[in-house]
């Protein structure tokens, strides 16, 4: 009679295990010979894969926050169903639509916190007092009383709520990483995410007297126009879900990670989008 023997279970598995480890400390690193150990290959066939698949001739020694993309795809290559969806349920890879979803909320959430934020006066005006003009002012204010560190985590756990995925160290790093390379790139500006709380302390400082007259700041908040123009409306959705909808539809259109040339549209998508959707607040 032989012996049977049980199904090693995907838990019991060397590259769970590490990738559990870099979801909980995102400086761990995974070593390529998990990855051979995993999928049972030479590294001579590893290193043929890379090559003839990738353009890769020297394979990276290990895996880390900064090219586990490669990881995922090598995975989806031999099929490792089972580990990728783990992946997917620790929010350690999201597809590109997911991210455009991502940065949506992030404006319309870090919108939200700006329009609720309660001014404060004293801030305010001794921010004003020791600057030379308005901008530089707010954005002196702004660095004392907006914690941007608080927006990342009440925007990510919001997100990640609503895609029932459990926050952990290495998704909040994916998620905030996404939207400092938006800003890097210029496909979103802190000048536009900004502009109608700047135009709200203006106000609130030009009725306290804390600003002169003479000291004007340029104001697009009312170039509705434009904004229906580029969005190829002639006037406001019904609802959010549906200007959502546009919007999601020029980004798929537009957006450089699938139109190397569409970052100019991109930039005129996303200020449009972050002045129009304040009219449904």
């Amino acid at each position: 009679m032989g012996i049977s023997t049980k199904k090693q279970t995907i838990k019991q598995s060397v590259l769970y295990e590490e990738l559990k480890e870099l979801k909980d400390d995102v400086f761990y690193k995974i070593s390529y010979q998990s990855i051979l150990k995993e999928l049972n290959i030479t590294y001579e066939d590893y290193v043929s894969m890379l090559y003839k698949n990738y353009g890769i001739f020297q394979p990276p020694e290990f895996f880390d926050k900064d090219n586990l993309s490669l990881l995922i795809d090598i995975l989806k290559f031999y099929q490792q169903e089972e580990l990728l969806n783990i992946i997917k349920k620790w929010g350690m890879y999201f597809e590109p639509q997911e991210l455009m979803e991502w940065l949506e909320h992030y404006i319309s959430i870090t919108l939200s916190i700006l329009s609720n934020h309660e001014v404060k006066l004293d801030s305010l005006e001794i921010s004003l007092a020791g600057c030379n003009n308005p901008y530089e002012a707010f954005d002196f204010y702004c660095n004392l009383n907006i914690d941007e560190d608080y927006i990342y985590k009440k925007t990510t756990e919001l997100f990640l709520n609503k895609k029932n995925i459990k926050p952990n160290d290495f998704n909040f790093y994916l998620l905030t990483q996404y939207i400092e390379n938006c800003y890097e790139r210029k496909i979103l500006s802190q000048d536009i995410l900004y502009e109608s709380f700047y135009k709200k302390l203006y106000d609130i400082g030009l009725k306290n007297n804390f600003i002169k007259n003479n000291h004007k700041i340029n104001n697009n908040y009312n170039f509705k126009n434009e904004y229906f123009k580029t969005f190829g409306i002639e006037k406001l959705p019904a609802t959010k879900e549906e200007l959502k909808k546009i919007y999601f539809s020029l980004l798929k259109k537009y957006h450089p990670d699938k139109n190397p040339s569409g970052l100019e549209n991109t930039k005129k998508i996303i200020e449009a989008y972050t002045k129009l959707i304040e009219y449904y607040e």
